[in-house]
């Protein structure tokens, strides 16, 4: 969206290569006749050329009484005060200020999708979240809907209110128009009530719906009117507030001032505006009304044109055009492009690339573009403008978001196929027909973020993997990454509906564009924000089970630091499937039996490597448990505490005999072990594990245990002689060894997204652990989430799905500290409801 212009004027603007683009925004309405009107320089010019005052306080200055009068004047005489401001979010303040200092209240009533301003108190009384700051919240300011009579009618008749403000046409909220009968009816409640009406005409009065104002046009005069954006003519920053004798407060006047408020310079734009409005007995009003319906013609035709997929909204020359795409709901890429609003400046761009069209995103409403152009707009102009509109509609109809990405990364869109030969690029919607037998499980929602770019780019839709070249694609992909930094938003990436054995469940996928290296970059207060955003999304969307993807299982230390905030709601970080299927798939191929075979687990201390760990101890005689470099003597103690835990925890039964489980058992049940501990009251265990564990170390014992702790740097691996099988489940967000460090007789599963294994260079065989086969061969969305064949996802996910199948109850694989009997009990409710581990045969180079 970037232009480099050199000159501006009317709604043309010239940039530095020659080319000419129109106009459609006005500055969000400012420029009322467009850029550089000459009525409103020549006026500015003279009064600077007659050496006229323009800042001369105290003094009051005829030319800003002349402007009040004649403002006063314009809208009927219902008002006579005025106060001038520098800005919209000025006046909204200075409103506020006067309504609270009349009344004697403190609480201001607002709708919902409204926009004041982004000032303190302007901002407080906005009704979106996009702008809302939570450390500005306060319980002063109330929201109600629009056009909803009950909710105004309880809000205004408890009397808490000092003021209601309201615009009449919802700008930034989706140029939505008040109802009148509802406008009528605020404006006898506010009477009856002692409430002050404030009706926000920042962008709709002096001219853009085709009339002074809207509140003449309705024939409803508020108690207070706010103006600004097009009374500076489009040359010069200028507000105000005209308010009645109802809403007059003497100590108001006598204390509110502004230093640059009401200068000479603004009044006279101000003049020269309203001049230039009243010329020709308002033929610019009529002529706003004749291009509003041409607008409309538009709209409708493209409304029959294209059903579903556009909307329209708005009046007179304040619009919205909505762009939707309903087929393509299986795809990420396009869903998170839709509902986090950067459609909106993607079709913007677009317009402006290939059209030389200036339009904005309306952010407050995904896939929405503003219109509003000049007042004297010519009927041409909008024709041009509706051409590229429908251009855009058939590109995102027959599923071509090729087209519509390539000016973004640098592709010839000449180079790629014409539009008419594309192919609608969307899947069949991810949902079946439950059948009878099963029973209706919970919802559930799923948190994912960005893995690596090789994710990013299996998720864009196929047009974009097929028509652009390697180096477009992974130019889009870095820019959406790029995104992720700047805007880590949570949103819905997909809806679909999952089948189990005995039930069938609703689940959501929530995704975040952030990757996990820069995730974990963040500062505690962002990552906490982050984690807020998405169980604030699940809860919306009524799930009753959440899991926690990726590296949000990381930033929530596997989910103890949000537990406690969802006591309604089942929380999981899905590690106990994740260990488990990973410990079972290695198992199965050595036939549960790996005496005389060396493991080594690397990120041994995490949750998912202490379960392996656990599991793999019971068939196992060799393990070598890696974990940071210089945390030697922590890496030993904790694990050594864990696995005595796990001991006293559950039977050694189906242990093999020599296994390190075996051995350590052996260890603790010693009639001299079992003295030290028996006579310990503690149900935790921390106690006797810790005993146990310090009595291992000063003896070294842990080689006649089958262990061996590593804290060192990576290459010093290469000094083991055997490794039959290395398993990597770190939190390092990004690869930290190379797999040629290991021999070609070494397999390698690699449990970690982003991967912790780099297999640029030949080496080893390395798998992708962590996998699990779905109770059907279904996919979840068109990339199956991580580009995984259908049938076949993430374990953790997969934790999430059969909890929710089985309707479970309370909280499962919180913390550092998995127990394994816990983690059984998982896989116990994944078997039953379907779900397999995969069998090694997912090698990472044969899905790269």
């Amino acid at each position: 969206m970037d232009l480099d212009l050199v000159s501006c004027s009317g709604n043309k603007l010239t940039k530095r290569d020659g080319t000419v683009v129109l106009d459609f925004l006005s500055q969000y309405g400012a420029l009322p006749f467009g850029h550089n009107p000459e009525f409103a320089v020549q006026a500015v010019n003279q009064y600077l050329s007659d050496q006229k005052p323009v800042f001369c306080q105290p003094v009051m200055l005829d030319i800003s009484k002349r402007l009040a009068e004649r403002l006063i004047g314009a809208m009927g005489g219902a008002y006579q005060h005025c106060v001038f401001t520098n800005s919209g979010a000025e006046a909204v303040e200075a409103a506020i200020k006067l309504a609270r200092m009349r009344t004697g209240r403190k609480k201001i009533l607002s709708v919902h999708n409204s926009f004041h301003g982004k000032t303190s108190a302007a901002l407080a009384c906005t009704g979106s979240s996009r702008y809302s700051v939570s450390v500005l919240d306060t319980p002063d300011f109330d929201q109600i809907a629009l056009n909803n009579r009950d909710t105004l009618n309880d809000a205004l008749c408890s009397k808490e209110f000092a003021a209601f403000i309201v615009e009449p046409v919802l700008g930034e909220g989706g140029m939505v128009c008040a109802d009148k009968v509802w406008l009528q009816r605020a404006r006898e409640l506010c009477k009856e009530t002692g409430t002050l009406l404030i009706f926000d005409e920042i962008q709709t009065g002096l001219g853009r719906v085709g009339a002074i104002s809207m509140s003449i046009k309705l024939g409803i005069d508020p108690d207070i009117l706010l103006l600004a954006k097009a009374l500076g003519a489009g040359v010069l920053p200028s507000g105000a507030i005209l308010y009645n004798d109802r809403a007059s407060c003497r100590e108001f006047e006598r204390k509110h001032s502004s230093t640059f408020a009401g200068n000479g310079l603004a009044a006279a734009a101000g003049l020269a505006l309203l001049d230039h409005l009243e010329a020709g007995q308002g033929q610019i009003f009529q002529h706003v009304e004749n291009i509003a319906r041409i607008i409309d013609q538009h709209c409708f035709r493209l409304k029959e044109q294209f059903c579903d997929m556009f909307n329209f909204s708005g009046g007179g020359l304040m619009r919205a055009v909505t762009i939707n795409d309903i087929h393509n709901t299986e795809n990420y890429t396009v869903n998170y492009l839709q509902n986090t609003g950067y459609m909106g400046w993607i079709i913007c761009s677009w317009l402006l690339n290939r059209h030389s069209l200036l339009v904005a995103p309306l952010l407050s409403s995904p896939g929405a573009i503003r219109i509003e152009p000049n007042l004297n707009v010519s009927e041409e102009d909008i024709n041009t403008l509706f051409i590229g509109i429908e251009q855009v509609c058939e590109i995102i109809a027959k599923g071509r978001y090729d087209l519509l990405l390539a000016d973004l990364v640098g592709v010839d869109v000449e180079t790629l196929p014409k539009v008419n030969s594309g192919r609608p690029d969307w899947k069949v919607k991810t949902q079946l027909t439950a059948g009878s037998e099963r029973v209706k499980g919970k919802t559930f929602a799923f948190l994912i973020h960005t893995t690596m770019e090789k994710d990013v780019i299996a998720n864009f839709p196929s047009v974009v993997k097929e028509n652009f070249p390697e180096r477009g694609v992974r130019r889009l992909a870095q820019l959406l990454i790029k995104l992720g930094r700047i805007a880590p938003n949570p949103h819905i990436a997909l809806k679909f509906t999952v089948h189990g054995a005995l039930a069938s469940a609703q689940g959501i996928l929530i995704s975040s564009p952030i990757t996990a290296e820069d995730m974990m970059k963040l500062p505690a207060s962002e990552k906490k924000k982050l984690l807020e955003d998405w169980l604030h999304v699940a809860r919306q969307e009524g799930a009753e089970v959440i899991g926690l993807g990726g590296y949000s299982s990381v930033i929530s230390k596997g989910g103890l630091t949000v537990k406690d905030q969802l006591k309604d709601i089942t929380l999981t970080s899905g590690n106990s499937l994740t260990a488990c299927s990973t410990s079972e798939a290695i198992l199965q191929a050595e036939d549960y039996d790996m005496r005389g075979k060396s493991v080594l687990i690397i990120g041994a201390r995490g949750s998912v490597g202490k379960l392996i760990t656990a599991q793999l101890s019971m068939y196992c005689d060799d393990l070598i448990l890696v974990g940071r470099q210089g945390n030697g003597e922590r890496l030993r103690r904790d694990l050594l505490q864990y696995l005595c835990r796990q001991v006293l925890l559950c039977s050694s039964e189906n242990a093999l005999e020599g296994s390190v489980y075996q051995r350590l058992d052996a260890y603790i049940t010693h009639p001299d072990i079992q003295k030290l501990i028996n006579n310990i009251d503690d149900p935790s265990l921390l106690l006797p594990c810790q005993l146990i564990t310090e009595r291992i170390m000063a003896a070294e014992y842990e080689q006649k245990l089958g262990l061996t702790f590593f804290a060192g740097d990576f290459s010093a691996i290469r000094e083991i002689p055997k490794i039959d099988y290395v398993v990597s489940a770190t939190s390092a967000g990004k690869a930290i060894i190379k797999a040629n460090v290991f021999g070609s007789g070494t397999t390698i599963v690699d449990v970690s997204r982003p991967f912790d294994f780099d297999i640029s260079e030949s080496g080893p065989r390395v798998i992708e652990g962590g996998l699990v086969h779905q109770p059907s061969s279904q996919s979840y969305g068109d990339s199956n989430v991580t580009g995984t064949p259908a049938g076949i996802n993430l374990a953790c996910l997969s934790e999430t799905i059969a909890l929710a199948l089985n309707s479970s109850e309370g909280h499962y694989s919180i913390g550092k500290c998995i127990d394994y009997k816990e983690a059984q009990a998982v896989m116990e409710i994944a078997l039953k409801h379907g779900f397999t581990p995969v069998h090694f045969s997912h090698a990472r180079q044969n899905c790269a």
